[in-house]
């Protein structure tokens, strides 16, 4: 829907109104205020043109840029071309934000020494494992880091559904949690039969309780 109004990833195709876009943003921002963009590679494969993108950015007057080295096209399907994170910093004067294929904390700090970015940030790979930042700040500091527990994952499953619960009405977070909260099961032993359960779970307490009662899982 985005894309078919010409706003998002579409930008990609009009780089001349994206940067008039930052420029009319950056006037009115108040002082303090930063201003960032994130974008793709490019449209598709054959139109490849995140260096004049961000470059044309940076002259609008962002304040920080975060690239996804795939196209619109690819959508998250292949490899990200961390090349292009690279190549793009070295022609930055602004810092730069890294993203895309970073599920664990070596691939974060791979992509710092692989591309020289200024900071990396994470999406999907942080879906179901929300401690990840934390292990990378571990790797860093002590070039090893803490796996996450089985009580740690437990633990962060509850406090999942009580927030979705805080913020939204039941019904909605309900229908929420069953698929986020698949993301922490996976690779366990009995990891697929309790996704099975909680996709047929009604309410926030009983998917509370499956989680606590499954004992037999290993970690």
């Amino acid at each position: 829907k985005v894309v078919r109004k010409g706003a998002g990833a579409a930008l990609m195709k009009n780089p001349v109104l994206a940067a008039e876009i930052v420029r009319e943003v950056k006037a009115v921002l108040d002082k303090g205020c930063f201003l960032s963009s994130k974008f793709r590679s490019g449209w598709d494969l054959k139109s490849i043109n995140y260096l004049d993108f961000g470059l044309r950015l940076q002259d609008a007057g962002a304040d920080f840029l975060c690239l996804h080295p795939r196209t619109q096209s690819q959508m998250f399907s292949g490899t990200a071309n961390w090349t292009h994170i690279a190549e793009l910093k070295n022609q930055l004067s602004i810092p730069l934000i890294g993203n895309g294929d970073i599920q664990t904390p070596e691939d974060a700090l791979r992509m710092y020494e692989e591309t020289r970015c200024d900071s990396v940030m994470i999406g999907r790979g942080a879906l179901g494992k929300p401690w990840i930042f934390h292990q990378i700040h571990q790797l860093e500091k002590n070039n090893d880091y803490t796996p996450a527990s089985r009580q740690l994952i437990l633990e962060t499953m509850l406090r999942h559904i009580d927030l979705a619960t805080h913020f939204k009405p039941e019904s909605v977070a309900v229908k929420e949690l069953r698929s986020q909260l698949c993301f922490y099961t996976k690779g366990i032993i009995g990891g697929a039969e309790l996704r099975q359960a909680i996709n047929h779970a009604v309410s926030a307490e009983q998917i509370k309780e499956l989680i606590k009662s499954c004992e037999g899982l290993k970690f």
